[in-house]
């Protein structure tokens, strides 16, 4: 997954995961990124207005679910406030005040 964001031209978010015999099929595609300030976060922003664990990316196949993690200053997509919402290429993502916009690289 990745981002772009007006401080730099592409971040990825996450870590590379390779495709394990134990874990078969599709599963290997699966994965969680959390988004926020904290030093846990694997998409990590330095601004006081965007929460310790602002949200979530879940990855199940194709499919990646943006989830607000009850941050103060909210989760928008594409100008709409959400809780849940399912992204798509060219997207664009608001966490408080920092602007991304999601793009898929094949």
């Amino acid at each position: 997954m990745d981002f772009r964001h007006e401080h730099s031209r592409t971040t990825t978010v996450g870590r590379q995961r390779r495709r394990s015999a134990a874990r078969g099929g599709n599963r290997s595609r699966d994965r969680t990124d959390h988004i926020g300030r904290g030093l846990n976060a694997d998409l990590r922003f330095e601004d006081q207005r965007v929460s310790r664990t602002h949200a979530i990316l879940v990855r199940h196949g194709r499919t990646i679910r943006l989830l607000d993690n009850r941050s103060a200053h909210g989760t928008f997509l594409n100008g709409r406030r959400v809780i849940a919402a399912n992204i798509q290429n060219g997207d664009v993502i608001r966490f408080g005040p920092v602007v991304v916009q999601y793009v898929e690289v094949r």
